[in-house]
């Protein structure tokens, strides 16, 4: 069966057209659905469109379609416009396909598939980068089919307590890749309290009453016991202070990246690890995504003599663009 990605799934609208339509056509036609419900803008602050260009690097699958696109066809497409786009199609099986279709292609397309972009290889030893959530490739079973290594980026006392924001000297937020684990894992019916006993078991640790604090790049491995294939590097990269707010400099990313690469080294066995960005956000390290991006490329290449796997770095989903439009310049 052809893989139904957005181009093929624009052959098929143009198959089925009343009047015949160019690639831009249909393509704009189809994004509509979501630029005006949505008042999607491209830099310019103009509705985002097709051009001639776009469009047939999209039809030839050498590219997605813009970012905010995939991030709306997450949502609803809005009634009225899909109407408008199935008066052009002919009637036959037409009623409820689009809407859905849209969205899976659109969400699923290369990059969202988790097609990655190699930066250095060497036989079977690469690091390239992808776009993606990285806890949807973890808990994904479809996704890289076999063993794979997922790291999570944690603090030095490697706590799993998620706390809402209002609560005094909240532990972990949610909005972390860190809560987001704890939440998914509580979603699969593992608690806070048996992942950091795991935890400290794999450490050597001192039990859960004492909250002992672990050097920056210590790993800690978690595997679950049911038939997901991943497994986990936790990796310690802040500190927290009195206030249970996280802390890290540039000089502890650099740390527990080469600690991470070492790790890799003597223990991952040759399985494929995926890497989100590290030192953004609630880390506190004051590096933008691309300074992120950029460090942990280095720090990859720097070190390919010890790579003996695939290392790859995600870009979660909505940062694509500012990420790596300087890697496809």
């Amino acid at each position: 069966m052809k893989e139904l990605v957005l181009a093929s799934f624009a052959g098929i609208i143009k198959q089925y057209a009343t009047e015949p339509m160019t690639d831009p056509d249909v393509l704009q036609a189809l994004f509509d659905l979501l630029v005006d419900p949505f008042d999607l803008k491209d830099k310019t602050g103009k509705n985002i469109s097709v051009t001639k260009e776009t469009a047939s690097d999209i039809m030839r699958r050498k590219a997605n379609a813009h970012p905010k696109l995939m991030a709306a066809a997450q949502r609803a497409v809005v009634p009225t416009e899909e109407r408008e786009l199935l008066s052009r199609l002919a009637k036959k099986d037409r009623k409820g396909f689009l809407a859905e279709a849209l969205r899976y292609v659109i969400a699923s397309d290369n990059h969202e598939r988790g097609k990655a972009k190699t930066l250095w290889s060497d036989g079977q030893n690469t690091v390239s980068v992808m776009v993606g959530d990285i806890l949807s490739m973890a808990f994904n079973k479809k996704f890289n089919k076999g063993k794979k290594i997922i790291v999570v980026p944690v603090n030095d006392a490697f706590d799993f307590q998620i706390d809402d924001p209002d609560v005094y000297k909240p532990k972990v937020s949610v909005k972390t890749i860190h809560g987001k684990f704890v939440d998914r894992m509580w979603k699969r019916g593992i608690s806070p309290m048996e992942i950091r006993k795991n935890v400290l078991k794999s450490l050597g640790g001192q039990g859960l009453a004492a909250r002992e604090r672990y050097p920056i790049g210590t790993i800690a491995v978690y595997s679950m016991d049911d038939d997901n294939d991943s497994f986990f590097f936790l990796l310690a990269l802040s500190e927290f202070d009195e206030n249970n707010r996280a802390h890290a400099s540039k000089e502890d990313i650099v740390t527990a990246i080469d600690r991470l690469i070492d790790f890799y080294d003597k223990q991952g066995q040759g399985y494929p690890i995926y890497i989100p960005l590290l030192g953004t956000g609630m880390s506190r390290a004051g590096l933008t995504r691309i300074e992120s991006y950029d460090l942990l490329k280095r720090a990859l290449l720097s070190a390919r003599g010890k790579i003996q796997g695939q290392i790859n770095i995600v870009i979660y989903t909505k940062d694509q663009e500012t990420t790596l439009k300087k890697e496809e310049e």
